[in-house]
């Protein structure tokens, strides 16, 4: 199976999550109308965040700068090896309760995501404390 393919059946997996094509080639992965994230074929995935947000997952070594957009929030990450694909599928994750989050804060969330607990899938992930600071979205779900 392609790496493609294995995330795409991860990441599509999770409650409220759709995908369609991407206009640049490859899936797209989205909450609702939001983005959180895309695949280009067996190698490189990108994903949108704040720039606060992806300097620290830098920061981390989970990621790299955008390859087209460096100054922008978005971040890419490189499938090499088989190996690889978890820290996509991690980076992913991250991105999709960062967006629920965000959708919840507004009151826009997807009945289909309801039962997802932010804060301990977080936990899940090993998130460090200095992503969850910058998860604002957290810090609402915990105070609640």
């Amino acid at each position: 199976m392609s790496r493609q393919k294995e995330l795409v059946d991860a990441i599509a997996a999770l409650p409220g999550v759709h995908t369609e094509p991407h206009r640049f080639g490859g899936v797209e992965f989205k909450v609702g109308t939001r983005e959180i994230g895309h695949v280009h074929g067996d190698r490189m995935v990108d994903i949108p965040l704040t720039l606060a947000i992806r300097a620290q997952l830098v920061a981390e070594k989970r990621a790299n700068v955008h390859h087209l957009l460096p100054e922008s929030g978005w971040l890419s990450y490189y499938m090499n090896a088989d190996q690889d694909l978890a820290g996509a599928q991690w980076l992913l994750s991250f991105s999709y309760l960062r967006t629920l989050g965000q959708l919840r804060k507004r009151g826009l969330a997807d009945p289909a995501s309801d039962a997802v607990n932010i804060s301990a899938e977080l936990d899940q992930l090993g998130a460090s404390g200095e992503l969850r600071t910058l998860l604002s979205c957290v810090q609402t779900e915990e105070a609640a």
